[in-house]
């Protein structure tokens, strides 16, 4: 088993220059991976694409790989049943590429050695929680460390108010099905978002079942290596995303996070003998192997911001989160 926690706090503060006027702007969208803070897109200079929740709907995604795969230069990598791997950036891509969510650093895919049967991919994220992908194509070092030369990708999930449809006391209920043929995935998303007062919360539950992917040939259902069908396998998936934010007054706000996603995969590999290499040492062969792997992610979060402008800052957000990540990967075969 291989565990990752990570302890994440940040303080944003928006800095403002001039004199203060009393008006507002209304921008049609809003980015933060370019400069951390909420700017317009066309007021950045980095190149950004962003993926709304919208979009994500239009396209019928069904996962990472989905979603961006109609943004220039930009792919969410696979490997085989450990799935979405990570994101190649205009050819960067692994340890290059940052992940976050929510302002938290996502694992880094890593390989613990012994083969690349073994490798461990521990980014994990439900898209039905997501309000928005952002993607900034470009080094960002400066911004979000070394790990970033290649770019960063910006995954946001959703707040109350982005299901809510008024500012006043409101409460909403929302069930999303669906089904892909491919690998018979069928996935239930339950939403609930309720304001009342200054208090206001949203919980989200996701339940995923589904199975091998379908070969596009007519093979045999046969034992061996002239096997023509995928190897049977199944995999569920459930993620809980809850949140609760207390508006104290009308300038400062106190916010909590949960958030959990678990996956399971199991696969019987039927194709027959196959040989594990380690390096110039001798290979092990196996045979009639079977896989299984599990990964968690957990994350807990406290948020407050202050938005009334003083001498100093315009506002500013501070943000705690304590997030774990778990991935087991097993094989059993006979030697």
């Amino acid at each position: 088993m291989y565990k990752k926690s990570i302890l994440s706090a940040s303080i944003l503060i928006a800095l403002s220059q001039g004199a203060y006027a009393e008006e507002s702007s209304t921008f049609n969208e809003v980015v933060v991976s370019a400069t951390r803070t909420e700017q317009n897109v066309n007021d950045v200079s980095a190149s950004v694409e962003t993926v709304s929740s919208k979009d994500i709907d239009r396209t019928l995604s069904k996962n990472l790989y989905d979603a961006v795969q109609y943004t220039p230069g930009v792919e969410a990598t696979t490997s085989g049943r450990f799935g979405i791997s990570g994101f190649n950036i205009r050819g960067m891509e692994g340890d290059r590429v940052k992940v976050v969510i929510d302002g938290v650093q996502q694992a880094t895919p890593f390989n613990p050695g012994g083969g690349a049967v073994q490798a461990i991919y521990p980014n994990a994220i439900e898209l039905d929680t997501l309000t928005s992908i952002e993607i900034n194509k470009g080094p960002s070092s400066t911004l979000y460390g070394s790990d970033a030369m290649g770019g960063v990708v910006v995954l946001k999930t959703k707040d109350p108010s982005d299901v809510l449809k008024t500012d006043g006391d409101e409460t909403r209920f929302g069930i999303k099905s669906s089904y892909f043929s491919a690998d018979e995935q069928f996935k239930n998303t339950l939403t609930w978002a309720m304001r009342r007062g200054k208090f206001e919360t949203l919980l989200m539950g996701t339940y995923s079942t589904g199975s091998e992917l379908e070969t596009y040939g007519d093979g045999s259902d046969i034992d061996g290596s002239a096997r023509g069908l995928e190897n049977p396998a199944d995999k569920d998936l459930n993620n809980i995303l809850a949140k609760a934010y207390y508006n104290i007054n009308d300038v400062n706000k106190l916010g909590f996070v949960f958030e959990r996603y678990n996956y399971n995969y199991d696969e019987n590999d039927r194709r027959g003998n196959y040989t594990l290499n380690f390096g110039p040492r001798p290979g092990v062969t196996y045979a009639n192997a079977k896989a299984s792997d599990e990964m968690t992610r957990t994350r807990y979060g406290i948020n407050y911001e202050l938005t009334k402008a003083n001498a100093a800052f315009d506002s500013m957000k501070l943000d705690l989160n304590y997030q774990v990540t778990e991935s087991e990967n097993s094989n059993f075969a006979n030697v």
